[in-house]
């Protein structure tokens, strides 16, 4: 594995009992950068998520974190911040950063100890260390769980949509805190978000999933500058814009059961541009342009085939 590629999945399909979730996933995220992975509610990123740590494993392909096979490896060189707080409300950030610490391996007291007092003031969090996290407001929790995603020392921390239930204002906040630690720290971070407004602030690359597949794959600039598969244009066309001008528009129809996917390209009852073939057969993953790549056949002929 090129050791600047810290997470390789290659043509991962996963399910759960006969319901396929993942299907023929490829997807590299490299060093330093941090890397999009955008999606409706039930396009396949938690399941991502699970395969990444070691908690499932595929039932077809190859998952490669950090140059290893699938093994649970959290709090080792991965640090997570949960979708969902993580935190023990009763305790401190000092206490709850200690207890993750502990679970995580690291036995050494002094060590500890001066690992929590660094990432606690590298989140502003240590004037606030011994407080109740029930009395912190909601950015300060989440300050809480990225000292805790940061305690282990990690090269890859993975975000579950780290600003949900956050106000615009603590939302940036908490967006330039983390763009602040990829720049000072060199850190990778895998980001799972539905929205698209924390993606395109945050990140420099980005993966689209519709439905257990990854329909485009870009340079977040490059992506909301020039969207090839209609489902990513369909986002971009329902986000309010700031200059308030234009109308916005809605995906008909709605995201398919993945107990009974529909056949061929997983977009195509809901694709104004569909065609015969997309009805019967699935698309493959092209590199139309250097790092831009598009799973559809409206682009069939335009790129070549991502092995």
């Amino acid at each position: 594995m090129d050791p600047q590629r810290v997470v390789e999945m290659d043509g991962v399909s996963f399910a759960y009992g006969k319901h396929p979730v993942l299907n023929e996933i490829s997807l590299s995220v490299f060093r330093g950068v941090i890397f999009g992975l955008l999606g409706a509610n039930g396009a396949g990123k938690t399941t991502i998520i699970r395969l990444l740590v070691g908690l499932n494993r595929p039932h077809s392909g190859r998952v490669s974190v950090l140059g290893e096979g699938p093994s649970p490896r959290l709090g080792d060189r991965i640090g997570y911040m949960p979708q969902l707080s993580a935190l023990y409300l009763e305790l401190s950030p000092l206490e709850n950063v200690d207890f993750f610490a502990r679970m995580s391996g690291m036995s050494g007291r002094r060590e500890r100890r001066d690992a929590i007092e660094s990432v606690l003031r590298f989140v502003d969090l240590w004037d606030r260390r011994d407080d109740p996290v029930l009395k912190l407001s909601g950015g300060m929790r989440q300050r809480a769980m990225m000292a805790m995603a940061l305690s282990c020392n990690p090269e890859l921390i993975i975000l579950d949509e780290p600003t949900t239930a956050l106000d615009v204002l603590i939302q940036h906040e908490i967006l330039e805190m983390l763009k602040d630690l990829n720049r000072r720290l060199d850190l990778t971070m895998l980001v799972i978000s539905h929205d698209l407004a924390v993606v395109a602030n945050l990140c420099q690359r980005v993966a689209v999933m519709y439905a257990g597949n990854i329909v485009e794959v870009a340079a977040t600039a490059e992506l909301l500058k020039n969207p090839l598969h209609p489902y990513t244009r369909g986002l971009l066309e329902s986000f309010p814009r700031l200059e308030g001008h234009g109308r916005l528009n809605t995906i008909q129809g709605k995201v398919p059961d993945l107990s009974d996917p529909p056949a061929g390209c997983r977009f195509h009852p809901r694709c104004p541009s569909a065609m015969d073939r997309c009805r019967s057969e699935p698309p493959g993953l092209l590199e139309l342009t250097p790092g831009h790549h598009v799973s559809c056949y409206l682009h069939e002929g335009n790129g070549a085939q991502t092995d």
